[in-house]
This record gives C-alpha cells, structure tokens and sequence, in this order.
C-alpha cells in the first residue's frame, strides 16, 4: 500500500495510532531495561519508535553495531561521533519482533564487552 490507500488502511481508526505508541513504550522499556544493566555505560535518546542507546564511548557503538550484525540484526549509528546504537523499526513491526530484536540486542552486547 501506498499513499493514500496506506492513510485509509492504516490511519482509519485509532487502533492503529494506540498500536504504535504500545510498542514505543514497549521499546522504550527494554532499552532502558538493558541500560539499567550496565549502569552509565548507555543512555536512553530519542522518542517513539526512533530511539536508541547512546553509549558513552563510541568505539563501543561500534563493536555493538557489527556484533548485532553478525548476529542477523540491523542497526546503525549516528549522533556526533556515531555514539549512538539506533532503532528505528516499522510502524507495523509486530511486537513480537521489537521483542525479538531486543533479544539480539543484549546478545550482541554481553558478546561486545
């Protein structure tokens, strides 16, 4: 679907709005989750669905992006000095997998430090 056939379907109703801040707080929570785990190596930027973990050295960003990679998840860095580990799923990304991803995550992490 696209443009206006995408508004119709999707932006009909507010289902689909109440979907969308669901899983941003869904996100948000298992961000800060595995912030909260390694104390002040990351913090938590952005809002909705476009956030990520900053992480306090940028080198760190790095080796957590090309571990996440080898381990099928897709992310990028940016900010200033691609500090920045960022999401950025689908408005219609199930649930399941945000949570899925998360998952690669934390692997990608304990495997990087």
């Amino acid at each position: 679907y696209g443009g206006p056939e995408a508004l119709k379907r999707y932006w009909s109703t507010p289902d689909f709005q109440d979907q969308v801040v669901r899983k941003a707080k869904y996100l948000k929570n298992q961000l800060e989750s595995i912030a909260a785990e390694y104390g002040d190596l990351f913090t938590l930027k952005g809002r909705g669905l476009m956030v990520g973990l900053s992480c306090k050295k940028p080198e760190v960003a790095a080796l957590i992006k090309d571990q996440c990679f080898h381990n099928q998840l897709m992310v990028e860095t940016c900010g200033p000095r691609d500090e920045v580990v960022k999401f950025f799923p689908a408005l219609n990304a199930p649930e399941k997998v945000i949570g899925d991803a998360m998952e690669i995550l934390r692997k990608s992490i304990e495997e990087s430090l």
